[in-house]
């Protein structure tokens, strides 16, 4: 009898044993999951917030840069010798697009760069120097040297 109790209580030990690895694994896989997640849309946000800035502040020269459509088309100009040229950059379905096209191409959102994720951008002027930009991943302040850098349409 004792030989029978002994080899359940060690059945009994084994199923134990193994529900609370199988739980451990479990809430590891999850917890590394949420980690990776977060890391991920913070990688996201700083590609966004970082192009925005660095792209823009490329345009720091008189009439370099438009808002458009109530501040949710930024648009970079480039003054070649053939013409104008336009970087125009929305957010539609979800994310940050960037399209380069002459000034007097309308924007093919088919033929557009993909950026990063984000469902919305605004742009709006603060002051003469001061341009604020709101995307879902975050609020980004470019200042800008040159007076008389955009023109808002």
């Amino acid at each position: 009898m004792d030989k029978r109790y002994s080899s359940v209580s060690f059945y009994l030990m084994v199923f134990v044993l193994t529900l609370a690895v199988g739980l451990l694994m479990w809430v590891s896989v999850k917890g590394y999951s949420y980690c990776e997640g977060k890391a991920r849309s913070m990688d996201n946000r700083r590609a966004v917030t970082s192009y925005l800035t660095t792209i823009i502040n490329n345009y720091d020269y008189a009439g370099g840069v438009e808002i458009r459509d109530d501040g949710k088309m930024i648009v970079l100009k480039e003054y070649l010798q053939d013409g104008i040229y336009e970087n125009r950059i929305y957010a539609k379905d979800g994310y940050l697009h960037e399209y380069y096209c002459p000034q007097s191409e309308p924007t093919l959102d088919s033929m557009a760069e993909s950026l990063g994720k984000t469902n919305s951008m605004y742009a709006e002027v603060i002051s003469d120097h001061l341009l604020k930009i709101s995307t879902d991943e975050g609020v980004i302040f470019i200042s800008f040297e040159s007076a008389g850098v955009y023109d808002e349409k």
